[in-house]
């Protein structure tokens, strides 16, 4: 617990002085990951090897279990902060899901960062630029009035995905 409290309370001000005067939202997701990124670097390895425990939710080193959910939560508000400063206006109905959705997104590019072999990680470095691009031009564009039904299906995705949307349904076997 204490490895997963550490980084999140560390990290906190380096995150908020990075999102400082800027108002660029690729700029502002990019501090957060790029802080991110630069404080695990130096536990790489170690990364690799706590990460066969940390997908799993019941797996007393899970960063996936209930006892670390405030720190989730916390990390998650990172992400509001970025979109909140930015100067991309969001629709009300998607703008809830956001945190969350960025936060699995920075996991899935820590977790591609972990096993990238390339020099430096430049791989994961252009992975992050590109879809960065991506995703803040999706962002942009999903206020369009014609977008208005795909917004509805991304965010019922985003609701069946979300943590929130889990804890209150009923579990199901797997198919």
């Amino acid at each position: 617990m204490a490895y997963y409290e550490e980084p999140n309370a560390a990290m906190h001000e380096k995150i908020q002085t990075s999102l400082e005067r800027k108002t660029d939202l690729k700029a502002r997701l990019r501090a957060v990951i790029d802080v991110k990124f630069e404080y695990f670097a130096p536990n790489w390895k170690f990364l690799g090897a706590l990460l066969k425990y940390t997908a799993d939710p019941e797996h007393p080193l899970s960063s996936f279990k209930r006892e670390t959910k405030e720190m989730r939560e916390r990390d998650m508000l990172h992400f509001s902060e970025a979109l909140d400063g930015s100067s991309v206006k969001l629709t009300g109905d998607l703008r809830p899901h956001l945190p969350e959705l960025l936060w699995l997104y920075q996991m899935a590019l820590i977790l591609f960062w972990i096993y990238d072999r390339s020099e430096k990680q430049a791989r994961t470095e252009r992975l992050v630029e590109k879809s960065l691009g991506i995703i803040v031009s999706l962002l942009k564009l999903s206020k369009s009035p014609f977008l208005r039904p795909v917004r509805r299906s991304a965010i019922e995705l985003l609701q069946l995905v979300s943590s929130e949307y889990r804890a209150v349904q009923p579990a199901t076997p797997p198919r």
